[in-house]
């Protein structure tokens, strides 16, 4: 999928308060991995269920 295919529905999620935008650090993103891992596997399904892109 390309990024302007999805970014309506990743907009979306962050105005449901679904995700939230948040700085980059390595030491943070180290320790989200397994809940970075979960947002992405739950957006990934949300936008197969959104197909056909």
């Amino acid at each position: 999928m390309k990024w302007q295919q999805g970014r309506s529905a990743v907009d979306g999620m962050l105005s449901r308060k679904e995700l939230e935008r948040v700085p980059a650090s390595r030491e943070q993103v180290a320790g989200d991995a397994p809940k970075v891992t979960a947002i992405i596997e739950l957006a990934e399904r949300v936008l197969d269920e959104m197909s056909p892109f």
